[in-house]
């Protein structure tokens, strides 16, 4: 099981990586790294029972719990920001479709005038 949660707890940080490089390619092998621990995971603990909580190994599972949750965060953090951006975009693109038909109407209107 200590060699189980040394795995993730590496995953974990190559996620952190992942995310703050805006890296969703390896984000998401990094998740499909941790589906096949997690399967590992839940049949170790099938055959051998709940860590309990004096176990040496429920520290590591803080420790893992407290990454997860920091990695949570952050992508949070990181989504919130590439949300504000398409954003910031979408009414760029808005402003310039306007300012398009704004030019294309006049330049129409203005030969229009003259045939």
């Amino acid at each position: 099981m200590r060699d189980l949660l040394s795995q993730w707890k590496d995953v974990t940080r190559s996620e952190r990586a992942a995310i703050e490089s805006e890296n969703w390619d390896a984000l998401s092998r990094q998740h499909d790294a941790k589906r096949h621990l997690q399967a590992s995971i839940e049949a170790h603990l099938e055959n051998h029972g709940p860590i309990d909580s004096a176990d040496p190994l429920n520290a590591a599972w803080q420790d893992i719990i407290e990454a997860e949750k920091g990695n949570a965060a952050l992508l949070g953090a990181k989504l919130d920001g590439i949300r504000a951006e398409l954003d910031g975009m979408n009414r760029s693109s808005l402003q310039l479709g306007r300012i398009r038909h704004a030019y294309t109407n006049e330049s129409q209107n203005y030969w229009a005038s003259y045939s």
